[in-house]
């Protein structure tokens, strides 16, 4: 059988793949890269640390729009999914991953990578996070802290799926992870915040919340959820 071979196109901050590619020129600049079929993309900033923080996309269309040579929106469409990989920094705080997916995602960029990702149709999500070993007392110094006013409808929810696979390297007795839905989300990259708009759930171990809007501060692992 005949390898079907795939498209690609690299800057300097990732690449695009897909079956195809389409190049849209304005002005004798390109504006405009298209990927359909499987199409994928992977963005990496270098950080002080001396690591890199990547976001990995994938769906069946993919459009970048360039400015300058530089992607500064991707919008995914069709099955559409979202990794993301925070540097050493930010794993100090204990966070490990954030997983996507939606109907539609659009990606707003800076120096090659995400600042912010507005997921439509179908939105959910999982955020993964090393569990702090409990102190002396046994109590867990990361455990989900409602802020004041959650409404009446936090409920315990039966049957709630696994999480996916534990990250590598971290002990899967470590990991734990809060998984998160609604008709649309925005997830703030560089403040790691997740806004959940419109029929919110959110779900940490036992634990099934839901809401009208919920604000959940991935860094510290606490929300605010309202029915406004």
């Amino acid at each position: 059988a005949r390898r079907r071979r795939r498209r690609r196109a690299r800057d300097p901050h990732g690449e695009v793949r897909g079956d195809s590619l389409e190049l849209v020129f304005e002005g004798g600049k390109l504006r405009r890269l298209i990927a359909r079929g499987s199409a994928r993309s992977t963005y990496s900033r270098a950080l002080p640390a001396g690591d890199e923080e990547v976001m990995r996309l994938s769906g069946r269309t993919l459009t970048v729009e360039l400015e300058d040579g530089t992607a500064r929106q991707v919008v995914v469409e069709g099955g559409a999914e979202s990794e993301y990989f925070p540097g050493s920094s930010r794993e100090e705080s204990g966070a490990l991953r954030n997983l996507a997916h939606a109907d539609r995602m659009r990606v707003l960029m800076s120096a090659g990578q995400a600042e912010r990702v507005v997921l439509e149709g179908q939105a959910q999500g999982e955020y993964f996070y090393r569990r702090a070993v409990p102190d002396s007392a046994g109590a867990a110094a990361d455990s989900v802290e409602a802020a004041a006013g959650i409404p009446d409808s936090v409920a315990v929810a039966a049957g709630v799926p696994d999480s996916l696979a534990a990250p590598a390297g971290v002990p899967d007795s470590l990991v734990q992870s809060i998984r998160y839905q609604a008709d649309r989300i925005d997830y703030l990259v560089e403040r790691n915040e997740i806004l959940l708009d419109q029929h919110a759930e959110l779900f940490h171990e036992n634990l099934h919340l839901t809401a009208g809007h919920v604000r959940f501060f991935a860094g510290d692992r606490t929300l605010l959820a309202t029915d406004s």
